[in-house]
């Protein structure tokens, strides 16, 4: 062997060495990081619940009343189930659109009947579909409500000197009985 490769062994027989030693020296803490890092998690130890105790009737104890719901209104038949607060937008003519607030009574027999145009108060009919009046100072403009049937909702027509305008009026206030 030439002095040379002699020096690299020994060089190299010398790292071994030094990474033996450091081995040897933390050995401990090598094989704790290994039983930490290949150690498997262990699932949540199982608690059984206790079952609640049922609550002891006492004999003086009289049960609670449970209360009822209270038992629905029926709906109104016939002309009272349009009655209440309608308003709408309907055209008239040379007024343009109008703003209109129609009041139908409890039973259904009379309309208060509020826009720019006037104000007036007239008799109801009613034919088992469509709801029908007169306005104007002369009785001369027709008007007819017929609901849809969601009953929230009505399509209003008025008639005038064969012109008829068509506007969808909502209900706002309902009256019952």
């Amino acid at each position: 062997m030439a002095p040379s490769s002699r020096r690299v062994a020994l060089t190299i027989n010398s790292k071994f060495a030094t990474i033996r030693s450091c081995v040897k020296a933390n050995r401990p803490l090598l094989v704790a990081a290994l039983l930490l890092i290949a150690s498997h998690r262990l699932p949540a130890p199982i608690v059984e619940e206790s079952p609640t105790p049922t609550p002891a009737v006492t004999p003086g104890a009289q049960p609670k009343k449970s209360l009822s719901p209270p038992k629905p209104r029926s709906k109104p038949g016939g002309a009272a189930r349009c009655a209440g607060t309608w308003i709408g937008r309907i055209t008239a003519d040379r007024m343009g659109d109008v703003d209109v607030r129609l009041v139908i009574s409890a039973d259904g027999t009379s309309v208060a009947q509020t826009s720019k145009a006037g104000v007036w108060t007239r008799p109801l009919t009613y034919d088992g579909k469509i709801f029908s009046w007169q306005t104007g100072p002369t009785n001369a403009v027709g008007w007819t409500l017929k609901l849809n049937p969601d009953e929230q909702s009505a399509l209003v027509t008025r008639n005038w000197s064969r012109n008829e305008s068509r506007a969808i009026f909502t209900r706002v206030h309902s009256i019952q009985r």
